[in-house]
């Protein structure tokens, strides 16, 4: 009875650990959709003219970020460290959110998180390679320049170029967990197939093309020959002949006088119908 009770103590004090460790999860959860929200917001209303610690502005009230005058220094902060790809950290806050809402364990997700995170380096390591970037002449931010002179230094432009898109192949595939070279594949296997639709329908037209102009080389070569023999078969149109105006007048005189004989004649037969009082 007494190993039954301390069996049962046990059990209950270790269900009340899993229910102490969940509501940790869960309030851990709660301040990272917070925070997230609270960087997108920032992220989204950022304005390079408001008042930071990068940036004076003597204007009063100059801050005109949604989340005050800590949300401009965030915002101000990630956009110069990342760039535009400061928008990845989010994604990275997302899914450790994700994680701990579904309550899977941190120890098997710690590579996806880590890389997702690595992920905003690369992006603004190539913003700066191509100097494109979100925001107007960020171009990947101090991480971006310092990556980018760091390649070119040690790999070269074409070798930087392959180092960072290998890099990012890779962190996709960790972090999608599915294989991106059958994908690729098949894509390519569609764009092929494509190709040979198109050229076949390219070929279909030029053939009928060419057998029109035959068609047409052929028919003028024939008449041309007839031309030169003395025996053109096309049918030059006539013009109408034109009724001299003696006719014209005559016809109209003669309509006239028929139809005064057919009034005459309708008038006699009334008067022939009338009857005698």
């Amino acid at each position: 009875m007494f190993k039954f009770d301390k069996r049962r103590a046990a059990a209950s004090r270790d269900a009340l650990q899993v229910r102490e460790s969940d509501y940790k999860k869960e309030l851990i959860a709660v301040g990272l959709a917070g925070v997230g929200l609270f960087l997108a917001l920032a992220f989204v209303s950022y304005r390079a003219s408001d008042a930071t610690l990068l940036h004076y502005s003597s204007k009063q009230g100059a801050v005109t970020n949604w989340c005050g005058a800590i949300g401009a220094n965030v915002a101000a902060l990630s956009f110069f460290l990342f760039g535009g790809a400061a928008y990845l950290l989010l994604m990275a806050l997302s899914f450790l959110l994700y994680v701990l809402v579904r309550k899977v364990p941190l120890k098997q997700e710690w590579r996806r998180l880590t890389l997702l995170t690595s992920l905003a380096i690369q992006a603004s390591t190539i913003a700066a390679l191509y100097r494109v970037d979100m925001i107007a002449g960020s171009f990947g931010g101090f991480v971006g320049a310092w990556g980018s002179t760091l390649l070119l230094k040690l790999t070269g432009n074409l070798g930087s170029q392959l180092v960072v898109w290998a890099m990012v192949w890779t962190t996709l595939c960790v972090v999608l967990r599915v294989p991106l070279v059958p994908i690729m594949l098949r894509g390519v296997r569609a764009v092929r197939n494509r190709f040979v639709v198109l050229s076949s329908l390219l070929k279909a037209v030029v053939a009928r093309v060419r057998r029109s102009n035959q068609v047409l080389i052929t028919e003028g070569a024939s008449k041309a020959d007839d031309f030169d023999t003395g025996t053109w078969t096309d049918v030059v149109p006539q013009p109408e002949p034109v009724a001299p105006i003696e006719c014209v007048m005559h016809e109209r005189q003669s309509e006239r006088l028929a139809a005064v004989d057919v009034r005459r004649t309708s008038q006699h037969t009334k008067i022939l119908k009338t009857p005698v009082v």
